[in-house]
Parts: C-alpha cells; sequence; structure tokens
C-alpha cells in the first residue's frame, strides 16, 4: 500500500525506489512512517515520496520532527529540503525541520506549536523559496507563531550556505534575526 515496490512491464517486482538515496521519515513518537528517495543518476523525479497511508499523512508530518522534539532549543529552523536539514543537523542545529515535499499547512504549524513557539523560516533563495516564505509566515502568523525570515543571500539554500561559509557562521546569521523576533 505504500508503494515501496511495483510490479513492472515484465511482471517482476521493482524497488520504486532503486537508483535513489532513501530518507526516512520519522514522526515526533520516533516511529518510521514513510520514505523519501532522492535520484543519485539524474533521472526524475528529484525527489519520490511514498504513498499516502493510514500512517503516512504529509500534511501531518514534518521531516526531521523527532531531533525537533529532543532538542534543546527554544526555537525550530523550518527549512524547505531534507537534505538542508541534514546539513543543518550535521552542522548542530538539531532544530531543524521541514514539510514532505508540499505546501505548508495549518496542520505543520501545530506540530510546530508543540515544541515551540519561536520558527526562523530557512528557505531557498528563489521565486518558488520567497513565495513559500510569504505563505509559511501568513499561516504561522495566523497560528499564533513568531516567525522570521533568514536571508542566506547570495546562497541558495541552507545546506550550500553551511558548505560555503561554516556552521559558525551560519549561528552568527541565525543569531541576528532570532534578536528580531
Amino acid at each position: 500500500e505504500a508503494g515501496l515496490a511495483h510490479v513492472a512491464e515484465d511482471n517482476s517486482v521493482e524497488d520504486t525506489f532503486r537508483n535513489r538515496i532513501i530518507i526516512p521519515i520519522i514522526d515526533d513518537e520516533y516511529r518510521v512512517i514513510g520514505f523519501s528517495g532522492r535520484v543519485v543518476d539524474g533521472g526524475m523525479p528529484k525527489y519520490l515520496n511514498s504513498r499516502e497511508t493510514m500512517v503516512f499523512d504529509k500534511s501531518r508530518s514534518l521531516f526531521g520532527l523527532d531531533h525537533v522534539k529532543d532538542s534543546a532549543a527554544q526555537y525550530i529552523i523550518l527549512s524547505e529540503g531534507y537534505l538542508d536539514v541534514m546539513a543543518l543537523h550535521q552542522a548542530g542545529y538539531d532544530m531543524a525541520t521541514a514539510s514532505s515535499g508540499i505546501s505548508f499547512t495549518v496542520n505543520h504549524a501545530g506540530l510546530l506549536k508543540k515544541y515551540a513557539q519561536d520558527v526562523i523560516i530557512c528557505f531557498d533563495m528563489d521565486e518558488f523559496g520567497n513565495k513559500q516564505a510569504e505563505e509559511v509566515l501568513t499561516i504561522l502568523g495566523q497560528s499564533g507563531i513568531k516567525a522570521k525570515r533568514l536571508d542566506l543571500s547570495p546562497y541558495k539554500d541552507p545546506q550550500e550556505y553551511i558548505t560555503k561559509e561554516g556552521g559558525t557562521a551560519f549561528g552568527e546569521l541565525l543569531r541576528t534575526v532570532l534578536q528580531k523576533l
């Protein structure tokens, strides 16, 4: 039902996530509820999520929420993608999370509100990221959560920023935005 395998044209069973890096999606109760696969050979789509099921509902799950729950931080970093969240975690920012490849919803805001009242939006610095950030700021504000957008210019996303500038520089940038919350 989750679509982890499918029947191929020759009637053999194939792994749906073949030639992909498999990323488990874990809920805040530490249960694996779904998977995402990032292509490694240039194929499309770039990301492929497991189907929605009784346990995996993208509008009610956030990637990395299990780490957010355990974080001592008083704020959450909301990122756009799985690899950005992983880069943030590796740099020591365990309060990072992301929606599972879909638009941010009121349900997502409710999940965040369980763990913090302040959110730093750390989306890609492109047209789509800018549009999404504005929508998320509205939803978070309506949910009673204080939020600010982190400007990563001239870098495109948190992963690139951390790769080029390092985790310490990211922390300094983060502190300036947190002071404005």
